[in-house]
């Protein structure tokens, strides 16, 4: 059998040990479950075979994450949904997606992860954010820089992982990563030195929208490419540093790296009028094209 799955049920409560006997399984998949445990034993009768894992919108308070190391096919973990507050320092040789969105996380353990092949690692929820409704564009020299501003849908609150500190030597680790997304974890409201070394040369995409984040620290965020997009949405960044911002966007202006910064419109009006607040790179020559509603 190559499949599992178990979908919009209200009367499950646990998988329970050798539930599936000395079957094996190359999917298993739950969503919209009440589970709230999965005995080690479903796992491993199809450690052999395994290539996703989903455990999704259900109520799964722990999970065996020691068990990774002993999956050698597992490429996806998908966890998003549940009741879980600890992440501990994870081992796998094949994982390529991890999804911990919409957890209760509050902490992570310190340490290295082994997982060479992760590219994927998801944290946050993206939800209550409504299409563009104003734009500034800014010109300087030798850098097309766009802002997007944009308003929270207030009717819809998002959860999301409480983590407030995420281990550096995590992300260090990561020598694989395209892909990051820890909107809502509460990192700020500073971000200090070496809060997050990127050491992957395919980096692609840092999502740190939400995170209350009103100042980033010179070195807070290194590491990324010139194709890599950095959101810094929904934060409290009133003003860009030159310290801070200058080395972020002369990496991203060598080729197509973006930076957006997608806020409440009044709390970014002092930094378009005030040129000596943005870094020197792009501070020269800016030229606001167009400000208006976009109907």
């Amino acid at each position: 059998m190559t499949r599992f799955i178990l979908l919009d049920n209200k009367a499950v409560l646990e998988l329970p040990d050798r539930v599936f006997g000395n079957l094996a399984f190359q999917n298993i998949e739950l969503y919209s479950t009440i589970v709230e445990s999965v005995h080690p034993s479903v796992i491993l009768s199809s450690k052999d075979w395994l290539v996703t894992l989903k455990i999704s919108f259900s109520r799964l308070k722990e999970f065996p994450f020691y068990l990774l190391l002993w999956l050698p096919q597992l490429r996806e973990l998908h966890l998003l949904g549940n009741h879980l507050t600890e992440v501990p320092t994870l081992r796998s040789p094949s994982l390529q997606l991890l999804y911990l969105q919409l957890n209760e996380i509050s902490g992570m353990e310190e340490g290295e992860w082994t997982t060479p092949d992760l590219r994927i690692f998801l944290m946050e929820d993206n939800a209550g954010i409504t299409p563009l409704n104003v734009k500034f564009v800014l010109i300087a020299t030798s850098l097309i820089q766009m802002i997007t501003l944009s308003h929270k849908n207030d009717s819809h609150e998002s959860d999301s992982n409480p983590i407030m500190k995420l281990p550096a030597s995590v992300i260090k680790s990561l020598q694989s990563l395209e892909t990051f997304q820890c909107g809502g974890c509460h990192l700020g409201p500073n971000l200090p030195p070496g809060a997050l070394v990127f050491r992957s040369k395919t980096l692609r995409k840092v999502m740190l929208s939400s995170n209350n984040i009103s100042r980033l620290d010179p070195g807070a965020i290194t590491g990324i490419g010139y194709n890599t997009t950095v959101f810094l949405d929904y934060n409290n960044i009133e003003v860009m540093a030159e310290e801070s911002f200058r080395p972020v966007l002369e990496i991203l202006s060598l080729r197509d790296g973006f930076l957006s910064l997608t806020g409440e419109l009044l709390g970014f009006l002092p930094l378009v009028r005030s040129a000596k607040s943005l870094p020197a790179c792009i501070s020269y020559s800016i030229t606001v094209l167009m400000f208006q509603p976009i109907l």
